[in-house]
């Protein structure tokens, strides 16, 4: 009696949380009954880069410190051919990587731990509650593979899928495709929800502090609930090319086809804009440092810097970053540039460090919690300085 007593508890509280949360039964996750239930909820902080650009925020920002010396090698090697993709770190101290034929997992030494022949790979691998890792496969398929690189499911969803994944505390996974679908999937990739976006897309999606999702299509940007319920949308002046990146305060900051850096409130107002430049940017790259500064890359332009308000703090015309930047704790920037020269730019604009490392990038750095440096060459090559 006792038992069917506490079955029938367990059963109505969670009907009642479901009430409360506007979770369905056919959403919610199956709980075992019993005296000692463990779920998986919400990412693990302990994640040194979980994702594309570090965070779900998509802020190419890293928590940690980047030598204060110029680095050194500790390790390079061939992972594959074609492009890599930057890894993703995990807080068991594997580097994960996309490759043209799968996803490998590197520890820290160097050591290459597994080889998972899943066919083209592409974008950051992103970790998800469990310690397991999801990636795009074929452009079609998810993947997700356990950290000793086992493959526990592999799914079709759609053709032409986005960058890294987006994975939400619940497990659940926020994908888009190139022809505007932007889609919510359980665990094993089954659909949860699909929603038209009516233009193409380029660019992933991305989290905002209150858990909302953020994707560009063409000149939009669009917000949406984490099920996917439309909120509001800003019409741009052109089609976004970079972005959306999310601050701590919830503001999100793009940049469109016509050269300009825009700011916008967490309702999609827009709070801030300026020009970057008079011409077409070449690989343009956003990232946010931790007080909210923005810096702002490209291949043509240089390195600019402005702060949360968006007041310029410096340009730097003559430094043409090959493609991505990231900047540590305490707002310095470092990126490859088209020399090869590995390099670290202080918040005031002044060069701290600059070292040859011999190949051009295909991503930003990867900042690990030693002050590790991960870098991916153009050739199939996977480095580590520090």
């Amino acid at each position: 009696m006792r038992r069917v007593l506490l079955a029938a508890i367990v059963v109505a509280v969670g009907l009642l949380a479901m009430a409360t949360t506007g979770l369905s039964p056919a959403t919610a996750r199956p709980v075992p009954i019993g005296t000692q239930v463990e779920l998986a909820y919400g990412l693990s902080a302990d994640h040194p880069w979980l994702t594309d650009a570090g965070n779900r925020q998509r802020t190419g920002a890293s928590p940690f410190r980047v030598p204060s010396e110029p680095p050194r090698r500790v390790f390079e090697f061939g992972v594959g051919a074609g492009r890599l993709w930057a890894p993703s770190l995990s807080r068991e101290g594997l580097c994960l990587v996309a490759t043209g034929a799968g996803l490998v997992g590197i520890d820290l030494g160097g050591r290459r731990r597994f080889a998972l022949p899943l066919g083209l790979a592409s974008g950051t691998p992103s970790i998800t509650p469990e310690g397991d890792t999801v990636s795009v496969v074929r452009g079609a398929d998810l993947a997700r593979v356990s950290a000793a690189g086992e493959l526990i499911v592999e799914r079709e969803v759609a053709g032409g899928l986005l960058g890294s994944p987006l994975v939400l505390d619940d497990g659940s996974i926020v994908v888009v495709d190139r022809s505007g679908r932007l889609m919510r999937l359980d665990e094993r990739f089954e659909p949860l929800r699909v929603h038209a976006l009516d233009l193409r897309v380029a660019l992933e999606p991305a989290l905002t502090p209150s858990g909302e999702v953020l994707v560009a299509a063409g000149p939009w940007l669009r917000r949406f609930d984490a099920t996917l319920d439309p909120g509001p949308s800003a019409l741009l002046a052109s089609a976004i090319v970079a972005g959306p990146v999310v601050a701590a305060d919830g503001s999100a900051w793009v940049i469109t086809a016509d050269a300009e850096l825009v700011a916008l409130d967490p309702a999609l107002t827009v709070r801030f804009r300026t020009s970057l430049s008079t011409q077409r940017l070449v690989a343009p790259a956003l990232a946010v440092a931790a007080d909210g500064s923005v810096r702002v890359s490209s291949l043509n332009t240089g390195l600019q810097a402005f702060s949360a308000a968006g007041e310029p703090l410096f340009a730097l015309p003559d430094l043409h970053l090959a493609r991505g930047i990231t900047v540590d704790a305490d707002g310095i920037v470092v990126a490859v540039d088209e020399t090869r020269q590995l390099l670290a730019v202080r918040a005031d604009g002044t060069v701290l460090w600059s070292v040859a490392v011999g190949m051009l990038t295909w991503a930003a750095p990867v900042l690990g919690r030693d002050s590790t440096l991960y870098l991916v060459g153009r050739s199939g090559s996977f480095a580590a300085w520090r």
